[in-house]
């Protein structure tokens, strides 16, 4: 191999590897949000799974974000106000509550499996470009000693 070929053919593939370094951080920060987004679902099902057991008039804790909680008492167990997207909402039976809340869950977790293995066929991609560029160098290496 000529010289000027290998300094491009290395120039490509590393271009190429910062490409690939962007999508897998682009991969890696939504896998995250698929991840908390994933959580805040099952802390919800657990939630409505519990308000179910509960006598109306109980009293309960109630998140209200940044670590804050206040305490609650259970006026009504057998409707729930969730959001369906876009700023609306609707007033739910628990059990529909529940299984929408449930449907969304698959659907999160699909998505993580999806982009966990497009992560993983970025990563694969970056380790094959990074033997060939260590094969390239070590070419050139005994080419010049040779």
């Amino acid at each position: 191999m000529g010289g000027n070929i290998d300094r491009e053919k290395i120039q490509g593939m590393i271009a190429r590897l910062r490409q690939l370094q962007v999508q897998a951080e682009s991969y890696t920060h939504q896998i995250a949000a698929v991840q908390a987004s994933l959580t805040d679902h099952e802390k919800a099902i657990q939630t409505l799974s519990a308000v179910e057991k509960m006598d109306e008039g109980g009293e309960l804790l109630v998140s209200v974000g940044a670590g804050a909680a206040i305490y609650a008492t259970l006026a009504r167990r057998d409707k729930v106000i969730i959001g369906l997207g876009g700023g609306v909402s609707a007033e739910k039976n628990l059990k529909e509550a529940v299984e929408i809340l449930t449907r969304r869950q698959e659907e999160l977790s699909e998505s993580h499996k999806r982009l966990t293995e497009m992560l993983a066929n970025v990563e694969a991609e970056a380790q094959k470009i990074e033997r060939e560029m260590q094969a390239i160098s070590a070419q050139i290496e005994q080419q010049r000693q040779g």
